[in-house]
């Protein structure tokens, strides 16, 4: 009996340890320049502010707080052409990972700096979004296009995770999170120069090194007919997926009489 409490005993003094360690850890992590990320201070006592909700958690003490996911919209994608017709296909990876404070202070965005790998698909009717001087004035740290390479891109989405004072605020990523070194086939909302974008609902997929697509997009309530087309249609293979492209290039080219 003795032995059982006391390795019962030692258990729960190695898991606070971890926990506390855990905490060290986060609550030593660098903490993000605060004008960089869009921190006002006038905010702080505004009560859904990313301000408010570091004021509150460093008054109890706490080195961690979460922000309710970002509004969750249903994909208006009915399949593969339809996303095909509507959004651009581009392949990224993305090399830097930046979350800051949204406009307002309502939540995270994160903006990924990103390689272009191929342009599989660009198609005019995307550009329709993050080239006018209000995307500019409300999202902050991304270069005026003509700033940009050729072969770069950026791209925002909504969430992140960040450290602000020693605060880690995490906010579920929407429509999707990246990872730094990984390459995704994206379907892309973009300005007309095709160097600023945003992600379709539904339209995240991890490349994987066998041509795989693998589903990227945040868990939904509602479902998702991009992802299912595209197992179901085309096996989950992104070749397949750039035949299809080239088919609907010949079948909207003009004949020549």
């Amino acid at each position: 009996m003795r032995k059982t409490i006391v390795c019962g005993l030692v258990v729960a003094a190695i898991l606070v340890g971890a926990q506390a360690i855990r905490g060290r850890t986060a609550s030593q992590e660098q903490s993000a320049d605060k004008d960089k990320i869009g921190y006002d201070a006038s905010r702080e006592n505004e009560p859904t502010t990313i301000e408010s909700m570091v004021r509150i958690a460093k008054a109890m003490g706490l080195n961690r707080t979460r922000r309710g996911s970002p509004v969750e919209e249903p994909s208006i994608l009915k399949g593969v052409d339809d996303a095909m017709d509507k959004f651009s296909t581009i392949v990224v990876t993305p090399t830097e990972k930046t979350t800051q404070i949204m406009f307002l202070g309502v939540g995270l965005e994160t903006i990924y700096r990103c390689k272009v790998v191929e342009r599989a698909n660009l198609n005019k009717k995307a550009a329709v979004c993050c080239g006018t001087e209000d995307f500019h004035k409300f999202v902050r740290n991304i270069p005026n296009w003509d700033e940009i390479p050729e072969d770069e891109i950026y791209i925002r989405a909504s969430g992140g995770r960040i450290v602000i004072d020693g605060v880690e605020v995490e906010q579920e990523e929407r429509p999707a999170g990246l990872e730094v070194g990984h390459t995704y086939l994206l379907f892309l909302a973009h300005d007309e120069s095709a160097k600023i974008g945003m992600m379709s609902v539904g339209g995240a997929f991890e490349l994987e090194p066998d041509g795989r697509l693998t589903s990227k997009n945040a868990p939904s309530r509602y479902p998702n007919r991009l992802v299912d087309a595209i197992q179901e249609e085309l096996g989950g293979s992104a070749s397949r997926l750039k035949d299809r492209i080239q088919q609907r290039r010949n079948i909207n080219r003009p004949s020549i009489k």
